[in-house]
């Protein structure tokens, strides 16, 4: 359930998973967000996004990777906001505020991790404050985040495992954006940090890089020295990126191992053929020094358009461990109150390492991205309809078969069935 108006959002949702044992939903989400009219304030209740900075300190929900292009490369904070997932498990669990005053806002939050499973697991509820003090100018703004994580806060063994505090600034003059962040681990004791740029070339043409040095393990992730760029161009009817990222992680990968390096690349052109035609090709290559030294992952799109009617086929090959292939062909058709998608494809992967993950589409709020692995064909039929002004239908049927793998090998099929019924009041 969701009600939105000029001031106040409130969102309710619960599911269940396929694999669940038990009737009742297994996943919950909700949240409450309020603004206030008399100043420039809001606060939010239940699961809610916390983004400041450049993410050193925190930073809940996701963000794109840097090797897609340069406008990914400097990270857009928000603040706090709700979470439209019906999971919310990307999000935070607490309460949050926010106000305003001049150039001015205060943010202060207390989250709690693990509050959900609190049933199951009831020593594991942590509690996280956390504040940030922004201030906003014409042409940027500098902040002040710190967090901090509790655990065993009912138990005698309390302690603080996470404690950081980070200083962040991003300008845009000119066209130009400088951006970085500092963060101090008053727990580890280091200092960690994150710079970069994103520039104009000409007119058709912007170059990015960013800098990050991670000496230990932070919200999960690995201790590295990363050093990455890119660069966009529009020459016509062409548009080209090409994008590099070198990584050195601090901890070996293998036993023995005395440096672990992995080097990322990737070159992406597009061409729009005619006002019908566009066609895509997309080249990455991995290398590193640990486990597979090297995987190749070309791909190559045809999308036609012609009025509401759509076509389009791509061919994937990766080469890792082994040889892997996926194509597939879609038709589709959209018009303002219905739209209805057919995808049909093959896919030939015989190591779980060259697995090729495919978007495929879905309802509002759900997210499909499944890994293709084995070898057989897959299915799938979306509609969309709008019953009236203030309904609309969606569905999805889909399959996964495997009958191209031996017969040994052979597993079952995967079906799915999804009616979404929407009402708008």
């Amino acid at each position: 359930y969701r009600l939105r108006s000029d001031r106040l959002s409130l969102s309710i949702s619960s599911g269940k998973s396929y694999s669940a044992a038990s009737p009742w939903p297994d996943a919950y989400s909700g949240s409450f967000a309020y603004d206030f009219k008399r100043f420039r304030g809001r606060v939010a209740v239940g699961d809610f996004n916390a983004r400041f900075g450049q993410g050193l300190a925190l930073w809940s929900g996701t963000f794109m990777t840097s090797l897609n292009a340069p406008d990914a490369f400097m990270k857009k904070p928000s603040g706090i906001s709700e979470t439209w997932s019906f999971t919310g498990s990307t999000a935070l669990t607490g309460v949050a505020g926010s106000m305003s005053a001049g150039h001015l806002t205060l943010t202060l939050m207390m989250a709690m991790p693990g509050v959900k499973n609190l049933l199951a697991k009831p020593g594991d509820v942590r509690m996280m404050p956390a504040a940030n003090l922004q201030w906003q100018g014409l042409h940027g703004s500098i902040s002040m985040t710190h967090v901090a994580e509790t655990s065993g806060l009912l138990n005698a063994d309390f302690r603080i495992p996470v404690m950081r505090t980070s200083g962040d600034a991003a300008f845009c003059v000119r066209g130009v954006n400088l951006f970085a962040e500092l963060a101090y681990d008053w727990v580890e004791k280091n200092v960690h940090a994150v710079a970069g740029t994103d520039l104009p070339i000409g007119e058709r043409a912007r170059l990015a890089a960013l800098f990050k040095y991670l000496p230990s393990r932070w919200d999960g992730a690995a201790a590295l020295h990363e050093v990455a760029s890119s660069v966009s161009a529009t020459l016509g009817c062409h548009a080209m990126t090409f994008s590099a990222d070198a990584v050195r992680y601090v901890e070996p990968k293998e036993d023995g191992l005395p440096i672990s390096l992995q080097v990322k690349v990737l070159a992406d052109w597009r061409c729009k053929v005619n006002e019908n035609l566009e066609s895509r090709i997309r080249l990455s290559e991995r290398l590193r020094t640990w486990g597979h030294k090297t995987r190749t992952d070309l791909r190559a799109d045809m999308i036609y358009t012609a009025g509401s009617w759509t076509a389009s086929s791509r061919l994937n090959y990766l080469h890792c461990a082994g040889h892997a292939f996926v194509g597939y062909a879609e038709q589709g058709y959209k018009m303002s109150r219905f739209s209805t998608y057919l995808r049909e494809g093959v896919f030939f992967v015989d190591d779980w390492e060259d697995r090729i993950y495919v978007y495929e589409r879905d309802a509002p709020g759900s997210f499909n991205v499944p890994a293709m692995y084995g070898r057989g064909w897959f299915s799938s039929l979306v509609l969309s309809a709008k019953i009236c002004k203030a309904a609309k239908l969606y569905f999805r049927a889909s399959y996964v078969g495997y009958d191209f793998m031996p017969y040994e090998k052979r597993k079952p099929g995967k079906a799915e069935l999804k009616l979404q019924y929407v009402v708008k009041f």
